[in-house]
């Protein structure tokens, strides 16, 4: 399968085929047959949708009307549809791999589960939407330290103190001796 882990996401939202709850999946890939037939054979051809490509507006649009932005990714760098579900105050259920982990904060921007964890994953999604002060808790986290961190103004910030701290280094006066 896929760096995205949709097929982990299917087997987590198994878990959770007896509430009321939908799973809208944005996007077009290689893998939507297989996707379908996994919908399919886990009877959540009502509760799984998959909207296929939409432009960028389009994309936030839906992405401010859900409770809660999940992220099942086998694999990841640094996400933006990450930093883009946190600027728009969406809770955060994502898995701990790659950059997430360096990104947000278990337990204090967003819940994170390990990638294979089918039930830890379900049951932090039910979480979320289930406690709503917790939900909003993290999701105004989330959102304060994406424009702290990664704003431009804080990586111009950023980058202008790396650029000082090289140039101090490089006229002897940054305590480092070559």
């Amino acid at each position: 399968m896929d760096a995205k882990g949709y097929d982990f996401l299917i087997d987590s939202w198994r878990r959770l085929a007896a509430t009321d709850t939908h799973c809208i999946i944005v996007g077009e890939g290689n893998q939507r047959r297989t996707l379908e037939r996994l919908i399919a054979e886990n009877g959540l051809a009502g509760t799984v949708h998959l909207l296929g490509q939409r432009d960028r507006a389009e994309t936030l649009r839906i992405l401010k009307a859900c409770d809660v932005f999940v992220m099942s990714s086998r694999s990841e760098g640094t996400p933006l549809a990450l930093l883009e579900a946190a600027a728009l105050g969406r809770p955060i259920v994502a898995t701990a791999v790659g950059g997430v982990p360096e990104m947000v904060t278990d337990g204090q921007h967003a819940l994170l589960a390990e990638f294979g964890d089918a039930d830890g994953f379900a049951e932090r999604i039910t979480r979320l939407l289930e406690d709503n002060d917790t939900a909003a808790r993290l999701a105004r986290r989330a959102a304060d330290h994406v424009r702290m961190t990664f704003s431009i103004e804080a990586q111009v910030g950023a980058l202008r103190q790396a650029w000082q701290r090289a140039l101090e280094i490089r006229q002897g006066r940054g305590g480092v001796s070559t």
